[in-house]
């Protein structure tokens, strides 16, 4: 067992470069800080939980805005088109619905906007025009 503090975690950290805080019953519990916006993307097989714990952070999806304040939570179906995006820096909590990286099951709108905004992603980038895996 090991006392973890995610502010302290988080202290110069990019924004979306998320962090794998820590694993519990193979479920990674990611926490990343939120400034502008991520890239429109959406997940095929599974849902995405998010938890905002500082700040405020905004999911943005095809069906309606989602406002989610200190404390508050939303689950993103699977195949909804979203984005968090955050007016100012914001710390959230993003649960992924698989932790096999061979299967991140995410596909993006625009790969050039990906490049742009996630330097760090430098592998391929799966668009939604390329269809199922």
């Amino acid at each position: 067992m090991e006392k973890r503090n995610v502010f302290e975690t988080m202290e110069g950290r990019a924004a979306w470069h998320p962090v794998d805080f820590c694993e519990v019953n193979d479920v990674i519990i990611r926490t990343f800080f939120a400034d502008g916006q991520f890239p429109w993307h959406l997940h095929r097989e599974h849902e995405e939980f998010f938890l905002t714990i500082k700040g405020e952070i905004t999911v943005e999806t095809d069906q309606d805005n989602f406002v989610l304040k200190e404390g508050e939570t939303l689950v993103v179906p699977p195949n909804v088109l979203h984005r968090p995006t955050a007016s100012e820096r914001s710390i959230g909590v993003v649960i992924p619905g698989s932790t096999d990286p061979t299967r991140a099951d995410i596909y993006f709108v625009d790969a050039d906007e990906v490049r742009k905004k996630l330097p760090y992603v430098t592998g391929p980038i799966r668009t939604l025009t390329e269809g199922q895996p």
